[in-house]
């Protein structure tokens, strides 16, 4: 099995299409004309999908859903440029970035709806 698209429940569409927008710096590669759905081409092989809350509570018709929050791990060639534009940017950065013992260098960020996303570069 392959993981192709991970996804993050929204109680916010359009505030999460935005910030991901600005961090992936790309606009969505799939947005519905029925709904507040959208997905973004992460690496050409993975999607990043904002799925609205209420979607998922009729497709699931279980709201609690919404509560549930990833980890979300943002691989880039060079995490120093990327931490200077998210603090450009005034995004929700939690701390500047530090070099991991497992030959990583990352930072975190929340994005609107305090998703924990991770931006890491490898060493």
């Amino acid at each position: 099995m392959k993981i192709k698209h991970f996804g993050i429940v929204a109680r916010d569409p359009q505030a999460l299409k935005q910030f991901y927008s600005d961090l992936l710096e790309t606009p969505p590669s799939f947005v519905s004309e029925t709904s507040e759905y959208c997905e973004f081409d992460v690496d050409g092989n993975a999607k990043l999908d904002i799925e609205p809350v209420d979607v998922l509570a009729i497709e699931i018709g279980q709201e609690s859903a919404s509560e549930k929050r990833p980890l979300i791990r943002v691989e880039t060639d060079d995490v120093a440029a990327v931490f200077e534009k998210a603090t450009a940017k005034k995004m929700n950065v939690l701390a500047k970035p530090k070099e991991k013992s497992w030959r990583e260098k990352s930072f975190h960020l929340l994005d609107p709806e305090n998703n924990l996303i991770e931006i890491f570069q490898k060493l």
